[in-house]
């Protein structure tokens, strides 16, 4: 029996592609699957995955029209066949104990999700925790869910069991960037059970330049946009109060040089013009402006 499936999107990842496979390689669970999603890339993506699968079994290469992660987290979740499933970016590393700390938990408490620490790792060292657990827990209150997870809706640190993920056709939005937030939201809602743990660590390799790190464009501020209005909307819908600084999500930005000059937020009814995100500018309606952002 398959007890994880890992599930690793990849998009002209030629650079990092033998780093993730190596901290694949050092996982001490076993009965594992890898399932690497080839998202139309146009590098050496596809030959470097042909000889993984060369290498070792456990691996099973997939190839697809590009659509952004969430169309290929989706493609490996349809494809895997282990009980839980995990999801890892392909230029993140783990600690060598990851899924198996991770499914011992979720089996000790028949867990829908397992979730552990995530470590911001730049430059070869761990500078800081963006989530970490004190102590296995089991959190069946919704609203302590949701505190708990703060505004970090990460999907890298935890595991899913897939018949929970399938039974509730909990997928990916796709062709848009930050699909996790939407996917978050809704898993932690619907799980029956949720535990929490230190004592593994998924290593986010931070990278200044990657898209969602460097200065966004105007497609990619869209997008946020998007994807925080849809999750907090399912939020409130549901009685779960969403996190502080999405009130007001952030619709636009306007930068010269490195200062962002002016930065534009959703108030409801229109949209507020904020300089340095601090003195209220002018306000539009939200009528007049999409007659000017048409093209969104």
């Amino acid at each position: 029996m398959i007890k994880v499936s890992v599930i690793i999107p990849c998009y002209n990842s030629e650079a990092t592609l033998s780093r993730c496979f190596e901290t694949l390689l050092e996982q001490t669970l076993g009965e594992m699957e890898f399932l690497f999603v080839d998202d139309g890339s146009t590098d050496n993506t596809s030959a470097i995955l042909q000889s993984f699968a060369a290498q070792d079994s456990r691996v099973k290469v997939f190839h697809q029209e590009n659509s952004r992660q969430g169309g290929a987290r989706n493609n490996g979740i349809m494809h895997a066949s282990g009980e839980y499933v995990g999801f890892l970016d392909s230029d993140d590393l783990l600690s060598p104990n990851f899924y198996e700390t991770l499914y011992a938990a979720a089996k000790r408490h028949s867990a829908d999700i397992a979730w552990t620490d995530l470590v911001k790792n730049i430059f070869g060292s761990d500078i800081r925790h963006i989530q970490h657990f004190n102590e296995e827990r089991v959190i069946d209150d919704l609203q302590k869910r949701f505190d708990t997870l703060g505004d970090a809706y990460y999907v890298m640190p935890k595991i899913y069991r897939r018949e929970f993920l399938i039974k509730g056709e909990l997928f990916f939005p796709v062709k848009t960037r930050y699909e996790d937030l939407p996917f978050t939201a809704k898993v932690t809602y619907a799980a029956g059970k949720m535990v929490v743990l230190p004592g593994a660590e998924y290593r986010y390799v931070y990278n200044p330049r990657s898209t969602v790190n460097s200065r966004p464009d105007a497609q990619l501020q869209y997008e946020h946009y998007n994807m925080t209005v849809q999750t907090v909307e399912f939020l409130r819908s549901r009685g779960i109060c969403p996190p502080k600084r999405w009130k007001h999500p952030r619709r636009w930005s306007f930068y010269i040089g490195p200062l962002c000059l002016l930065k534009v937020r959703d108030m409801g009814k229109g949209f507020l013009v904020k300089l340095l995100d601090a003195i209220p500018v002018f306000y539009i309606p939200k009528a007049t402006f999409k007659r000017f952002t048409a093209s969104d």
